[in-house]
């Protein structure tokens, strides 16, 4: 995973994105179709190609603090000027203040890192990773109850290379099995591995639960 440069403090490019929350080592592809962020791309291809992403926040139209840099790492130029990237989340900031607003935001971040944990932590993720095999397998067999004679290709399969570290993994989890951005968005904020791990067990133990249920219920009446 990404360590802090020596520079604890540094100016990035700010692209703010209602619904979307990045998480390190997570995979964002973006359609840039406005000219301040085509320009902000053309910008920072001339640099590192990282830019951070911001959560904004439609209730209130402003962007949350916590984000998430990310680095361009294919471009793709289509000939009506607009432009498709794939980019890959590398660290969490926290945005001190906005310093350049025209033509595209440009902030002042400092790094985001988790507080070194007390203990190990390898028992929770062994739980969690228990507990995200358990919704996959139900989750195919509810899909293999709504949907008799399905191809295996529909069924959900985890990566063979999930990250074996806890912090990661708190983050995998948390870019793929949680849908709600503002709850992804405090996980984000979070930098107590252990504490980010609890909740999850947490929420996705209410979400094993129900599909248990769901599977019973296909099981009495399917």
């Amino acid at each position: 995973m990404p360590t802090p440069t020596s520079v604890s403090v540094r100016e990035i490019p700010i692209f703010p994105l209602p619904e979307v929350v990045l998480f390190p080592n997570a995979d964002l592809p973006l359609h840039i179709f406005e000219p301040r962020y085509k320009q902000m791309i053309r910008n920072l291809m001339k640099t590192d190609r990282q830019f951070g992403v911001l959560l904004l926040d439609r209730k209130s139209g402003n962007a949350f603090s916590i984000g998430c840099t990310t680095e361009v790492k294919e471009t793709f130029y289509l000939p009506d000027g607009r432009i498709n990237i794939t980019t890959q989340g590398l660290m969490r900031f926290k945005l001190l203040e906005i310093t350049e607003h025209q033509p595209y935001l440009v902030g002042l971040i400092k790094w985001l890192i988790d507080d070194q944990p007390s203990g190990d932590l390898t028992y929770l993720q062994k739980e969690a990773h228990q507990i995200v095999n358990d919704i996959v397998r139900i989750t195919n067999k509810l899909t293999n109850s709504l949907m008799p004679g399905c191809d295996s290709n529909n069924h959900i399969r985890l990566p063979v290379n999930l990250p074996e570290d806890p912090e990661p993994f708190s983050f995998w989890i948390a870019n793929n099995l949680f849908s709600d951005p503002y709850e992804k968005q405090a996980l984000l904020g979070l930098t107590d591995t252990k504490l980010r791990l609890e909740q999850e067990i947490n929420s996705l133990y209410l979400l094993s639960k129900e599909l248990v249920a769901r599977a019973a219920i296909e099981d009495a009446f399917g």
